[in-house]
């Protein structure tokens, strides 16, 4: 498969294109309010989207990432997604790579990401950054989810 990453220059995907996404990961809590869609991507400090290259230009929404933060000190990546049938083609990296680029060159010292435990793959891709569970910095993380 052939992909290009755009920025948040680029227009954002459609509600459509996203729910279509975020449901095919399971991510299903996402898309219960599609109204908020559009404003967390332009909530987002961060944002690279990835889209399927056909013959005919730029295709189907196949990844996504976010982050917030400061642009300072800790920026946090929200959201990593890569379409089910697009996995394992480097989508996820590339997207990675260009969001640490931004923490690189704005000098952020502190950056997280949550996944699922579950998440072999996930987990060892962002080891392969440099990312280690926080009981390693001696530190916790905790939550509160609604």
């Amino acid at each position: 498969m052939r992909y290009c990453i755009l920025d948040s220059t680029s227009p954002y995907p459609s509600v459509e294109e996203l729910t279509e996404l975020y449901d095919s990961v399971g991510w299903s809590a996402y898309t219960k309010t599609p109204e908020r869609l559009i404003p967390m991507l332009e909530g987002s400090r961060y944002l690279y989207t990835a889209q399927e290259v056909m013959q005919e230009g730029t295709g189907r929404l196949v990844g996504l990432v976010r982050a917030i933060g400061d642009g300072h000190s800790i920026a946090y990546i929200q959201d990593l997604l890569v379409h089910p049938h697009a996995q394992r083609q480097g989508i996820g990296s590339a997207l990675l790579k260009r969001v640490i680029e931004d923490f690189d060159r704005e000098d952020i010292r502190q950056r997280l990401i949550t996944t699922d435990t579950a998440s072999e793959h996930a987990v060892a891709l962002y080891k392969c950054y440099g990312y280690a569970p926080v009981e390693v910095a001696g530190c916790i993380t905790l939550a509160c989810y609604r």
